[in-house]
């Protein structure tokens, strides 16, 4: 540490006593000298380096220039500049500052100053100036004060004699202690200590205000309260709602997120998975209003929305949709109409046999060669079908043996003809030329509707000897082999294959001509075509020339547009091709993604003993 330009003075107060014996009262003005002394000085570290922001530096008065046991010391932080350069008021952390007795004697007086982590460095000699705090004593007459002298005045109509207000009017008497702050951190909320210094607690703030941030634990806090470690609330902890409610608007309560953190393997990123539970109204501005506890669910940053679990304010539980029962069913109840069968056993409640007997004995005498079903009468009669199963199971399985016929024909005006639900919900498998499933529609509506509720899932597979393809949740389709457009040559008497270009990442293309305009022209990208691609991130111009020139090239570029201009600061006004190659919008950071797991679902196969024996309903 270097010390430059010190300058070492106390403040003193001008002294002023006037003594009066008045027969009825006595009057004293008494001030007193600020036991304070203002220093400055220079702080650097060992290299000279000047330092900067908070810095602990112990100040000790000595009787000796070097060795010795220090008369007086503290620890204050000081803030030098940006040149080293502070100011301190010495005997600030006491509220009985410097002690007189330290200058009474008259003799010479050292200062020393050590910064924390470094040594003391040479001594300052303390000059004559602040040997004005001896002034103190002109307050006194042999060290007494005036009031010593002043003749006892008769007791007051209050019975408080003059002494005893004089006595009141002293000031109290207060520890000399010095408190030190050289263990504090920048942002640290204080703590006294048990010898009654301030040091850092384990709470931080940062900001101020509005975007003032206590951190516990921490001293980055991310949050208006943030605490690293555990929490203990003994008591109520509300998550009131975020408005008072009106006639036209409910309010929900202040959510409680749950953050879980997932590694997504396309991206090469850690993607935030955030469960959120939160109350909601139901039947706002009626005579019954209620609430929910509500599920909601985002993945990475999008916001949390409803899944379609929540609680009733009676305890009843309302599921997402799809949500099948995980548990073990303990009950089973059966009805039906008497006049079809009769129900025994119902309802199994643990374990037992439910029995269902036919009223009237089905007969094989209804529409021959047709899937049918019962009557009310007990007859049959032919219809559409709808069939669910359970895990490994097939809700319809309809063979024929004879050549060119169909396993199952499904028909219907207003709805499925066949509907199916399960691990493979329809199967079908031709042999001799024969189609495993035909959907026909000649009314507007879908010949094949094929949809999955996960949107990372499968919503169509097609599978074959050497490939395959899948239409997936969430719109991409992909294929091992080729994708391209049969197009017809020849009149229509052959189909010829035109291939995709396939990239390893998601481009989008356009095309378009120009013509130069003295050597230059600025090109607009089509507006649609600017909303499918991210013009933020570079993208790609080509250049094609339609005559003789000095060349082209692109001399800037935007999200609006780019300038083409002439090599050489050529004039010409030539016409030109141009195609624009950009990253499609919401796909730019996906490149070669990894495909396997998704596309590694094996092939749906019905079992062997299900195709060797024709069902019972059908010989």
């Amino acid at each position: 540490m270097q010390l430059a330009k010190c300058r070492l003075w106390f403040l003193v107060s001008c002294l002023s006593c006037s003594l009066y014996a008045q027969p009825s009262a006595t009057t004293e003005t008494l001030k007193v000298v600020p036991p304070l002394v203002s220093f400055s000085g220079v702080i650097s570290d060992v290299n000279g380096k000047p330092l900067t922001g908070v810095v602990g530096v112990t100040f000790a008065l000595y009787a000796e220039q070097q060795g010795g046991t220090p008369l007086w010391l503290e620890t204050q932080n000081v803030y030098p500049d940006k040149t080293g350069h502070y100011t301190v008021m010495l005997g600030s952390t006491s509220s009985s500052g410097i002690p007189s007795r330290i200058f009474a004697s008259g003799e010479a007086r050292w200062l020393g100053v050590q910064p924390q982590g470094q040594a003391e460095q040479p001594r300052v000699f303390v000059l004559s100036v602040p040997y004005a705090m001896e002034a103190a004593n002109a307050q006194t007459v042999g060290g007494l004060p005036a009031s010593a002298f002043v003749l006892a005045a008769p007791p007051s109509s209050s019975g408080v004699s003059a002494a005893t207000q004089s006595e009141a009017a002293q000031p109290s008497v207060t520890g000399t202690t010095a408190v030190t702050t050289a263990d504090g951190s920048v942002n640290a909320v204080p703590l006294w200590d048990s010898v009654s210094d301030i040091t850092s607690s384990v709470m931080t703030q940062t900001g101020s205000g509005s975007t003032a941030r206590i951190g516990i634990g921490t001293s980055k806090p991310g949050t208006t309260l943030d605490v690293n470690g555990t929490a203990s609330v003994r008591g109520t902890l509300y998550l009131n709602s975020a408005g008072t409610a009106t006639a036209g608007k409910g309010y929900n309560s202040r959510p409680q997120d749950f953050i879980a953190s997932a590694y997504n393997s396309s991206t090469s990123a850690a993607v935030p998975q955030t469960f959120q539970w939160q109350a909601e109204p139901s039947g706002n501005d009626t005579g019954s209003p209620s609430g929910t506890l509500n599920l909601l669910f985002g993945s990475g940053s999008n916001a949390p929305g409803e899944t379609g679990l929540k609680i009733g304010s009676n305890g009843r539980l309302t599921f997402a949709g799809g949500q099948s029962f995980p548990g073990t069913v303990t009950s089973v109840a059966l009805s039906a109409p008497i006049s079809d069968f009769t129900v025994s056993g119902s309802p199994v409640a643990g374990s037992g046999t439910l029995g269902l007997n036919w009223t009237v004995a089905p007969t094989n005498s209804s529409t021959a060669n047709a899937i049918v079903k019962r009557n009310s009468t007990g007859g049959f009669s032919s219809g559409p079908i709808y069939a669910t199963a359970n895990s490994g199971a097939y809700p319809i399985a309809g063979y024929d043996f004879s050549s060119g016929s169909h396993g199952v024909d499904g028909y219907s005006g207003n709805g499925y003809g066949v509907y199916g639900t399960g691990v493979t919900g329809v199967y079908g498998s031709g042999s001799e030329d024969g189609d495993g499933v035909d959907a026909i529609n000649d009314s507007g509506g879908y010949g094949l509707y094929s949809w999955t509720a996960d949107g990372t899932g499968i919503s169509a597979y097609f599978n074959g000897p050497t490939g395959h393809c899948a239409v997936f949740g969430d719109g991409g389709f992909v294929c091992t082999g080729s994708k391209s457009a049969v197009v017809p040559v020849n009149g229509g008497a052959r189909q010829v294959a035109l291939y995709a270009v396939e990239a390893p990442e998601n481009w989008f293309e356009d095309f378009g001509s120009a013509r130069l305009s003295h050597g230059e022209v600025v090109i607009r990208l089509e507006p649609t075509f600017a909303q499918t691609v991210n013009t933020e991130m570079n993208y790609h111009v080509f250049l094609t020339p339609r005559g003789e020139c000095e060349g082209l090239y692109v001399a800037e570029s935007d999200g609006a547009g780019f300038t083409v201009h002439e090599l050489h600061h050529g004039t010409s006004n030539v016409a030109f091709d141009y195609r624009i190659v950009a990253r499609r919008k919401g796909y730019e950071n996906i490149r070669l993604a990894d495909m396997t797991k998704r596309m590694g679902r094996p092939r749906p196969r019905i079992p062997a003993a299900a195709k060797q024996v024709k069902p019972a309903a059908l010989k």
